[in-house]
């Protein structure tokens, strides 16, 4: 008896042993983990914006980490979080899964760029389970030869892609107050510029979680600077995305304000702290919302004034360079004694507020005068603002024949460089027409002072001076004159309010009458398909009205083009097929050939 309960055991409890045991414990066979990229489109143009899908499928298999991917020298405008795969207990039931992530990314150049990085890790031992293949995006005209060049986003190119400047810095945490739900950092590219000097400023939003979504309440202030934002703020809560570890935690990071800011007063300026929330969902499966109220620190940045030592002649403080200066004119003949106009425009990364153009200004033959300028701040083709001053030159030629005009001349401080510089670009020659023009030669015609001294009239009429009130009647009217002006007020009114509601059953018979109804429906074919249909609509039923109060009784053949009509708008309206157009044509057939048999 003993040997028998020993050495066996019941069916039943077999079983669930073998069953318990299969989900308590990992299997010896994993199951198996399929990773893939897709790109769409594989070919891309410049500024064009390209989906990228990470999907993740498994069959039979217990817990797995999904590493981000390497886009590389790719712009990505959305949150770079991996998929995000439920943890299991076990293998052995048949249990299969797949989710994916999607991403936007843009190139910022030409050329072929290869995403890298897609790996399913085990959790336990830190073993890759599986690799998705890389996948290249060509950009713009590039060869299809894969020995073309260098791949511009591959990370194991020698040169490596440059880092992308909206992305924080690693290393010490400054700018910001810590907190492990979420929490805003402020950071400007140079805490030390000149006068004039370009510095761009950064506000990002840290979140334990990428599903996070953020407000600010308080924005920043700039005391000191001229400001240009890059982007508006819109509903989204950041416009690109990034992930850094952040002690010890995975963050995910928003680019949530960007400005250019051009330094117009010396000194340390400081920058108004910024104040938000960060709403961050957790909880898996039972979802709940986290808050983090955030308050940054203050940005200083000290502005100085370029050296006095070396300064060229005409340079006024706040005039950042380098320079690029080109030159036009309005038209290179002119005759003489009238004005040609000279553009000079100068284009520089800094402040050119303040530049002052330098020429000569009494040359052979001519005479030169500077005019207003004018300065517009916009982006560049690096992406950065950049200033546009438009100076001009006005030139009054004196002889007939060809003006040599010389150069004009900015003088600029560079602060790549730490060096003055002095931007040159020769005027463009006028050729003058015509005649000399002379001075001094008109003859001065003295008059006699006796007839400069003339009467004003040669036979005065006099008569007596009346007062106003002296006639009874002219009395009379005057006192009653008030009494007139307010009932010939009352008159003007009272006409502009029958006016007024003529004018307002005029128009709403006019929103009645199907031939306005018909024009209206014609103008909304261009946004909106519905609305037109339901104009027309409306301009079959005020004909049949129209035809009814006349006492005119349909024909068949009008009663068959308003049925076509109906068919075609019901058709739009509710089904969503057919085609507008044709079914406002159809409509407009219809109610003209009713209103003909009104006639």
């Amino acid at each position: 008896m003993r040997t028998a309960r020993s050495g066996r055991f019941a069916p039943g409890v077999l079983s669930a042993l073998v069953s318990l045991a299969s989900v308590a414990l990992p299997s010896a066979a994993e199951g198996a983990v399929f990773l893939t990229v897709e790109l769409e489109p594989l070919r891309a143009q410049m500024g064009q914006v390209v989906s990228v899908r990470y999907s993740v499928r498994t069959r039979d298999h217990g817990s797995v980490q999904i590493m981000p991917l390497n886009f590389g020298a790719l712009q990505l405008l959305s949150d770079p979080s991996p998929p995000q795969v439920p943890t299991m207990w076990g293998t052995g039931m048949g249990f299969s899964m797949e989710t994916s992530t999607d991403y936007l990314v843009r190139a910022p150049r030409p050329g072929r760029y290869t995403i890298t990085g897609g790996r399913a890790v085990d959790p336990r031992s830190g073993r890759v389970i599986a690799q998705a293949p890389p996948v290249t995006l060509v950009v713009g005209d590039v060869p299809d030869e894969p020995d073309a060049g260098v791949t511009v986003g591959d990370p194991d190119a020698s040169a490596g892609p440059p880092p992308d400047p909206d992305a924080p810095a690693n290393g010490d945490l400054t700018g910001a107050f810590y907190d492990m739900v979420g929490f805003y950092r402020v950071g400007t590219s140079r805490s030390r510029v000149y006068l004039g000097e370009q510095v761009e400023f950064r506000l990002w939003a840290y979140s334990a979680s990428p599903d996070a979504g953020c407000e600010v309440s308080e924005e920043p202030t700039f005391p000191g600077f001229w400001n240009e934002p890059y982007f508006q703020p819109s509903r989204e809560c950041a416009q690109r995305w990034f992930s850094q570890q952040v002690n010890g935690r995975f963050m995910a990071i928003g680019l949530v304000r960007k400005y250019g800011l051009f330094a117009s007063q010396t000194g340390v300026q400081r920058f108004g702290s910024v104040v938000g929330r960060i709403d961050v969902m957790t909880g898996g499966m039972f979802r709940q919302v986290r808050r983090a109220e955030s308050r940054t620190p203050q940005v200083e940045v000290n502005v100085v004034e370029p050296p006095v030592a070396g300064r060229p002649e005409g340079y006024v403080p706040g005039t950042i360079g380098p320079i690029a200066l080109d030159a036009t004119i309005d038209r290179a003949s002119c005759p003489v004694g009238e004005t040609a106009t000279i553009s000079v425009r100068a284009v520089s990364e800094g402040s050119l507020a303040s530049a002052q153009l330098r020429f000569e200004r009494n040359v052979d033959g001519a005479r030169l005068r500077a005019a207003e300028g004018r300065t517009v701040v916009e982006q560049g083709p690096s992406g950065r603002y950049q200033s546009t001053r438009t100076m001009e030159v006005l030139v009054v030629p004196e002889r007939p024949g060809d003006i040599v005009l010389g150069e004009a001349s900015v003088p600029y401080w560079d602060p790549s460089q730490e060096r003055y510089g002095v931007a040159r670009v020769a005027l463009p020659a006028v050729r003058a027409t015509g005649e000399r023009a002379g001075r001094g030669s008109a003859e001065v015609v003295q008059e006699d002072p006796a007839r400069v001294l003339r009467a004003l009239s040669a036979s005065p009429r006099l008569r007596g001076y009346s007062p106003w009130f002296q006639s009874p009647r002219v009395a009379l009217g005057t006192a009653l004159l008030p009494t007139l002006a307010a009932g010939a007020a009352a008159l003007a009114r009272a006409g502009l309010r029958w006016k007024k509601g003529r004018d307002v059953e005029r128009a709403e018979g006019a929103k009645n009458d199907p031939e306005s109804l018909l024009l209206e429906a014609q103008r909304a074919l261009a946004s909106d398909a519905k609305q037109a249909c339901a104009l027309c609509a409306k301009a079959i039923d005020r004909a049949r009205i129209e035809a009814r109060e006349a006492e005119v009784e349909l024909t068949a053949q009008q009663n068959e083009l308003i049925r076509e009509a109906e068919e075609s708008l019901e058709a739009v309206r509710f089904a969503g097929t057919g085609s507008a157009d044709e079914a406002v044509s159809r409509s407009a057939k219809a109610v003209r050939a009713v209103l003909e048999g009104l006639k």
